[in-house]
């Protein structure tokens, strides 16, 4: 499913999600889709028929892409500029999990995760920031996780990418700051989506229970916290780290 032919007005918001097709992205898909003209959402396999089902009945539209492929990322934001002209919000979602401890841990479990969720990211803002330079103008918001602060056990590989992308979040705002371009890193806890139910139930309690409002985020709360750092309201914020963790990495 791709976009469509679109003429768009120079002053419509356009606004991309990558990984956007579940979860948390969708959630924010969904909540940008109340504030931007348009919404572009990417997915890397199939989109769930209830996907499909949001597209059609709202402004949000889908472009398959493995955000892991310069070539794919490149052809991407080549369809939303000539779809709308050029995405002004861009939220870095698209991120996997490929768990079990370091001992156990082969080299394409690491390479994997570090392709989509570091490299990926690279790729998406290194096209993305070109059209905010120009623009003089751009909110870019990367979804972290609380992995990021404190570790978990199992995902040696999905917490160093985590703890990466605030590094890159908080280099990046410093080159753009000047360009009136704002970034900034959203640090999810534990959220009730698939990726959090593959834990199991056992792991799930133990960690809810070292989190202090003692329940996971829905996905629709962080979405929410992740269109406020894209809005205007957040128009003095950038190069910060929010967690959206229910107090978890609570003294950190």
């Amino acid at each position: 499913m791709n976009t469509t032919n679109k003429q768009t007005s120079s002053s419509e918001i356009t606004a991309l999600v990558t990984g956007g097709s579940r979860g948390i992205g969708l959630a924010t898909a969904i909540e940008l889709s109340g504030n931007c003209d348009n919404v572009v959402i990417t997915y890397s396999s199939e989109l769930p028929p209830s996907t499909v089902e949001i597209i059609n009945a709202t402004n949000i539209s889908a472009i398959r892409c493995d955000v892991r492929s310069s070539e794919e990322v490149d052809r991407l934001f080549d369809a939303i500029e000539d779809d709308f002209g050029y995405a002004g919000i861009v939220v870095a979602n698209a991120g996997i999990t490929r768990d079990t401890l370091l001992l156990r841990m082969n080299q394409s479990l690491w390479d994997e995760v570090l392709a989509t969720n570091l490299t990926g990211v690279y790729n998406t803002l290194k096209r993305a920031i070109q059209p905010m330079i120009k623009a003089h103008c751009g909110k870019i918001v990367l979804v972290s996780s609380v992995a990021g602060f404190i570790g978990s056990p199992g995902q040696v590989n999905y917490a160093a990418t985590k703890a990466g992308l605030m590094g890159m979040g908080r280099s990046l705002a410093r080159e753009l700051a000047s360009r009136n371009i704002n970034v900034n890193i959203v640090a999810p806890g534990i959220v009730d989506t698939e990726m959090s139910a593959a834990l199991g139930q056992k792991k799930l309690d133990e960690l809810l229970a070292n989190v202090p409002l003692r329940r996971a985020a829905s996905p629709q709360e962080i979405a929410k916290v992740i269109s406020f750092m894209t809005s205007d309201a957040a128009s003095y914020i950038t190069g910060a780290v929010i967690p959206v963790d229910g107090g978890m990495a609570m003294g950190i």
